[in-house]
């Protein structure tokens, strides 16, 4: 993820047969309220952006790229304010520096797409982040696949979040500190057969 961001996640078969390229990274800072800020920073082909402008109703990409489209995001949100956007370009890529904060995680979730779930563990707290919510049905071809491999070679979606904490354990992800980290390849999502996810316990 879906609603539409970085994150966001946040990929799409149809944008794949673009050739076009995708890097999503996003530093989340929370608070013990469940509020908190996130700075996203990600980028994304000019072409796949240009194909978005011709027809909005039916973009290739699954977050906002153009400022008015980040807004309407932030209103989906219901508790996010932008702090900070900024977008630029090379020719070739499209890159996009922001900063939101949010009142809580639900919001966070509807702004991102992403699902950000956070639950009791005696006397823990236990947060789950799902990157990418596959549906029941999803499938990838051998033939889909190399077109990844040949244009995502780079490209990556990653996540670091600071706990208002101490950090007990961590499920799919590394950590250092405070901070969790969670960095997965374009072409490995996709090859995923399972949700994409991490979590952490903390007290």
């Amino acid at each position: 993820m879906e609603s539409k961001t970085i994150s966001v996640l946040i990929i799409l078969i149809s944008l794949f047969l673009l050739a076009s390229c995708l890097t999503i990274e996003s530093e989340l800072s929370l608070n013990d309220d469940e509020s908190g800020t996130v700075r996203l920073e990600y980028s994304v082909s000019t072409l796949a952006v240009d194909i978005a402008k011709i027809d909005k109703d039916n973009s290739v990409l699954p977050f906002p790229i153009m400022e008015d489209e980040f807004d309407a995001a932030i209103l989906k949100g219901n508790g996010v304010q932008k702090l900070e956007y900024e977008m630029s370009d090379d020719g070739a890529r499209y890159y996009i520096r922001s900063l939101i904060s949010f009142d809580s995680l639900n919001s966070l979730s509807l702004f991102t797409g992403s699902q950000f779930l956070l639950e009791n563990q005696g006397s823990n707290k236990l947060l789950t982040v799902t990157v990418y919510d596959f549906p029941e049905d999803y499938e990838i071809d051998i033939q889909t696949l190399n077109i990844v491999s040949e244009n995502f070679a780079e490209d990556f979606i990653s996540f670091t979040v600071t706990i208002p904490g101490d950090i007990v354990r961590v499920n799919g992800a590394t950590f250092s500190g405070s901070e969790v980290s969670f960095t997965i390849t374009v072409e490995d999502l996709i090859q995923s057969t399972e949700n994409v996810q991490f979590s952490v316990e903390y007290r």
